[in-house]
């Protein structure tokens, strides 16, 4: 799932910014002024082997920062000041979860309802059908 992001963003970089964004992960370490990472291999590497200074830190699954402490620490211990976390799932209603999050990342800016993006064909309308069948168990 990780390594379809990665390859993800980069698509999306190349269409909407029309640039080539270097890639970290993935047996990957080739950086560039826009480059997508991994968080796996920010870690197992060491995030001091970033050559370049980046002014914008993105994380994609942002509530995944929380899920693990390592995460979390590597998270707090970047120097960008400038901070987006994206998530679908942001709370996981664990106590305090939340608050880890904005530690890392930093406040709600922006939230949008499944209802918003279905009206704006964003997303597709769910449809739920009940299907009876008979068991001899």
């Amino acid at each position: 799932h990780t390594k379809e992001l990665l390859y993800q963003w980069a698509d999306n970089i190349r269409e909407v910014l029309g640039i080539e964004p270097g890639l970290v992960g993935d047996n990957n370490w080739d950086e560039k002024p826009v480059t997508v990472a991994m968080i796996q291999t920010l870690l197992s590497r060491g995030v001091d082997k970033l050559k370049k200074q980046y002014a914008i830190l993105m994380f994609d699954e942002c509530h995944r920062t929380s899920a693990a402490e390592k995460f979390y620490e590597l998270g707090i211990s970047l120097p960008q000041k400038f901070r987006f976390g994206l998530s679908a799932t942001p709370w996981r209603r664990i106590k305090g979860e939340e608050l880890k999050i904005e530690g890392a990342i930093g406040p709600i800016i922006y939230e949008i309802k499944a209802e918003d993006l279905i009206k704006e064909k964003f997303l597709a309308k769910p449809r739920f059908m009940i299907i009876g069948y008979e068991s001899s168990m």
